[in-house]
């Protein structure tokens, strides 16, 4: 599992145990995972664990007051520096879609939800 700490992810215990149970191979008496299969598991992990960090330094990037949620203010800040022409009224109706529970604040999970959301349909 050295080589998947190369590429930024070390798995727990566990999850190595399971890997090489699910993806391992008997080999002259120890339990070993093949180069392919071994690229076949974590590839699909590297992905995701890519994804949700893009997510996580976006919503940083947004969250420029460290608060660990998003106002109107902050996204029509953020908003204006990457889409300068777009109407301030598409703004507050983008904000108040991802304000799903209605109190003036995106969390990290309402963000979150709808990058992953948002990717799923562009996939």
């Amino acid at each position: 599992m050295a080589v998947a700490e190369i590429f930024g992810y070390k798995p727990s215990k566990l999850e190595t145990d399971q890997l090489i149970l699910k993806f391992g191979e008997d080999i002259y008496g120890s339990r070993c995972m093949k180069l392919a299969k071994f690229m076949d598991a974590m590839s699909e992990k590297l992905m995701k664990s890519d994804e949700d960090q893009d997510i996580r330094h976006t919503f940083m990037a947004f969250d420029s007051q460290c608060r660990g949620f998003l106002t109107v203010e902050d996204f029509k800040k953020a908003v204006g520096h990457v889409a300068p022409h777009l109407p301030m009224h598409a703004v507050d109706l983008s904000f108040r879609e991802l304000d799903r529970d209605g109190d003036g604040r995106v969390s990290y999970k309402d963000f979150e939800f709808m990058m992953k959301y948002n990717l799923a349909e562009h996939i």
